[in-house]
């Protein structure tokens, strides 16, 4: 039995950066079930990195899993209070789930982390314009024009 679990790969013996990876090739590939199980997995293994929160939050928002991605991203912000980009994220669902006023206030917090992330700005704009916020949505649109403006970095050396 033990060697028919080996050879079967079984989580058991594989570290949450493998079931990581795993979990992402699933994904990759549409085995939406497979990924969310895998991710899971590791997430039990290592529940205290916010990493693994984070993937596993896109992993059950990709498998239309929207409540469990959520408590994911939750947990990753409160591993990773100034990790923006999961702050957007968290705030991208709440907004598809027509949760305005949460989608606000982590759109909100990923402005406040980083003033320069685009996604953050113009979420804030957005959210903070639907919900009334007239002026905190005017400041906003203001800066989202700024970022939209400035030149990328170039590539080429």
């Amino acid at each position: 039995m033990a060697l028919t679990l080996l050879a079967g790969g079984c989580a058991e013996h594989r570290g949450p950066g493998d079931l990581l990876s795993a979990a992402e090739s699933h994904e990759r590939e549409g085995r939406h079930e497979q990924a969310v199980l895998t991710i899971e997995e590791a997430v039990r293994l290592n529940p205290e990195s916010a990493e693994l929160h984070r993937a596993a939050g896109r992993i059950q928002a990709d498998a239309g899993n929207p409540s469990r991605a959520v408590s994911h991203y939750e947990k990753a912000a409160i591993l990773a209070p100034g990790d923006a980009g999961i702050w957007v994220a968290l705030a991208e669902i709440e907004r598809d789930r027509g949760n305005f006023a949460d989608a606000y206030v982590a759109y909100r917090r990923a402005a406040e982390i980083d003033p320069d992330d685009i996604w953050a700005v113009s979420g804030l704009a957005l959210t903070a314009d639907q919900l009334g916020f007239e002026e905190e949505a005017s400041v906003a649109y203001e800066r989202w024009n700024e970022l939209s403006r400035k030149e990328p970095e170039s590539t080429v050396p």
